[in-house]
């Protein structure tokens, strides 16, 4: 996983979000996209105390949650000050370029070219290039980001987090706002080992939720932890000036779409796998991509939550015009397990020259 540690530029942080590379042919190079977040951590207590009793008056919890270290931890990033108009120097295996002017949430882009040949090593080790921050007044934290070298074919799986990996219970507010803020983040059995065993077969991961991206830094740490292949990560855009904070985990399924059209479009002669759950509108997003691009999706996996009552039209309206042998439903991933294996078999002999 990506080195959590923040450099700092005058007291203000910087964070890197896992991104995909993309090879060009035509150059021989690698785009290497570049996404960061510049922000200081506000230093008044007074403000501290009233932003955390706003947080809590909003997510009705009770007064004695406040001293609960997570709800610290978590709620503290939705508090940040985000530095606008600030510009870094970013360099990877030898190419440096500046990056766009941080905008008022704080975040910045920039794009790396990478010739194939100073990526090379990379791509032969675990295909994460590593991109340091250039700056005089940064702290020594080389390699505080890094990008996943995503070759042209092969097999990526994109995988949605809550309630997919993670027990979000999304459909119950309450218990959302409970698992995210005052609980420790808790797998779904097995899901982690089936996705090693995946990775093992040489798929590479990309990570999607309708989380913000404040909550960038638990999430990685839960992936982390729990032993989840490393991945790109794709959340939602989020300032609270711009929301009511008890819209927080409102669906944004917009967003989510558009992350994985953006890899399927960056990506066309890759076959990609869809994992996710019936608590939020996976199933509509999912099946709406495999009609739109039938030629690059090799299956659809969707957990039935449990506590989540199902109507079976649903699942068939979402994937009308899919056929039924490229989408799946499970309660138990060792389903999901079983199928995989006979559909990589499948692609593997299409891909094997015939005689």
């Amino acid at each position: 996983m990506s080195d959590l540690s923040t450099p700092t530029i005058d007291g203000e942080k910087v964070i890197f979000f896992p991104t995909a590379a993309r090879w060009d042919s035509s150059t021989g190079n690698w785009d290497v996209p570049v996404h960061g977040w510049i922000f200081r951590p506000e230093a008044s207590s007074k403000v501290q105390r009233a932003s955390y009793t706003l947080f809590r008056r909003y997510l009705k919890f009770k007064v004695r949650e406040e001293l609960n270290p997570l709800f610290r931890e978590r709620a503290l990033a939705f508090f940040f000050v985000n530095v606008r108009n600030q510009q870094v120097k970013i360099t990877s295996a030898g190419v440096e370029t500046l990056s766009s002017k941080s905008v008022g949430h704080g975040h910045f882009l920039a794009l790396l070219r990478v010739p194939g040949d100073l990526a090379e090593q990379y791509m032969t080790r675990d295909r994460w290039l590593p991109l340091e921050a250039q700056d005089s007044q940064l702290s020594n934290s080389p390699h505080i980001g890094r990008a996943l070298l995503v070759p042209d074919e092969g097999i990526s799986v994109v995988s949605d987090i809550d309630d997919t990996i993670k027990h979000s219970e999304v459909r119950d507010r309450k218990q959302l706002l409970a698992n995210t803020f005052l609980r420790e983040f808790k797998a779904i059995p097995e899901t982690a080992e089936v996705y090693r065993v995946w990775q093992q077969a040489g798929f590479l991961f990309h990570y999607v939720s309708s989380s913000p991206w404040q909550l960038y830094q638990p999430l990685e740490r839960f992936l982390e932890d729990q032993q989840f292949p490393s991945g790109t990560i794709h959340l939602r855009m989020l300032r609270l000036r711009d929301a009511r904070l008890i819209r927080i985990f409102s669906s944004r399924s917009e967003a989510k779409a558009r992350s994985i059209e953006d890899l399927l479009k960056n990506y066309p002669r890759r076959k990609f796998v869809f994992v996710g759950d019936s608590g939020e509108r996976d199933p509509e997003i999912y099946g709406t991509l495999a009609r739109r691009y039938p030629g690059q999706i090799l299956h659809s996996f969707i957990r039935e939550v449990p506590w989540h009552r199902q109507l079976q039209d649903r699942f068939q309206k979402a994937f009308r015009g899919v056929p039924a042998e490229n989408w799946t439903l499970f309660r138990s991933i060792d389903t999901a397990r079983e199928r995989m294996q006979a559909l990589t078999r499948t692609d593997q002999r299409k891909r094997e020259p015939q005689n």
